[in-house]
C-alpha cells in the first residue's frame, strides 16, 4: 500500500460573515489518501498538481510528474506532494517506547 501526502498552507477569514474585517489566519495542513497500489497513488498524486497552489504552466507541469516518478517528491514554494510506501509501526520496534509512555502516563496521574 502506498500514501499520497499533500502539505498545504490554508488561509482563511478569521470572521467570515463580517465583511469589513480583513484578519485571516493561516495554517499548515496535511492530507493523507491511502491507496492500493503505486500506478494508484501516482495517478492522485499527478491528479493534485491541479490544484490552485500547485498548478503552473504546462512545461512544469511535465517536470513535476517527472520529479514524482523519479524521486516520489514535488514542492513548489512551501506546497508539496509526496508518495510513500506504507510500512507496519510494528516493524519499527516502538512497542518498548509506548510501554515507557504509558507507564510514565500513569506515574503522572498518581502525582496529580
Amino acid at each position: 500500500m502506498f500514501v499520497v501526502v499533500r502539505h498545504t498552507y490554508i488561509i482563511t477569514k478569521d470572521h467570515p460573515n463580517d465583511d469589513k474585517s480583513d484578519n485571516y489566519t493561516g495554517t499548515w495542513k496535511h492530507y493523507a489518501l491511502i491507496c492500493h497500489s503505486h500506478a494508484e497513488a501516482m495517478a492522485v498524486a499527478i491528479h493534485m498538481l491541479d490544484e490552485p497552489m500547485l498548478k503552473v504552466n504546462d512545461l512544469i507541469r511535465e517536470n513535476a510528474v517527472e520529479q514524482l516518478k523519479e524521486n516520489g517528491y514535488y514542492q513548489v514554494g512551501g506546497e508539496s506532494i509526496s508518495i510513500a510506501e506504507c510500512v507496519n509501526p510494528s516493524d519499527l520496534n516502538i512497542d518498548e517506547e509506548l510501554e515507557e509512555e504509558d507507564d510514565q502516563e500513569g506515574r503522572e496521574e498518581l502525582i496529580h
